[in-house]
């Protein structure tokens, strides 16, 4: 996964006091900003005016991820998660 290891990006989460915060650190440890901006979630386009459909992130990595956000923020579900990965994905 990347350049951290899973247990640096589980402590990250660990201490991340908030979903958008823990989302971020654990994408950017994992991936790097220029792979998340390169890359979408599922691999599809986000409208019509997109002119090209992004390569989708490394399903096994995503379900790494959402279980790791998932048992930090019980209750935490797949369609709360991607408004907070477009969120990172755009800053």
């Amino acid at each position: 996964m990347g350049n951290s290891t899973l247990v640096e990006i589980e402590s990250a989460v660990d201490v991340a006091t908030t979903p958008i915060e823990a989302i971020n650190a654990a994408l950017l440890m994992t991936f790097g900003k220029d792979y998340i901006l390169e890359h979408s979630i599922i691999g599809k386009r986000a409208n019509k005016t997109t002119a090209t459909v992004k390569s989708a992130y490394d399903q096994v990595v995503f379900a790494k991820l959402v279980k790791i956000w998932q048992t930090r923020f019980q209750g935490l579900t797949k369609s709360a998660i991607t408004p907070k990965w477009h969120a990172v994905q755009s800053t």
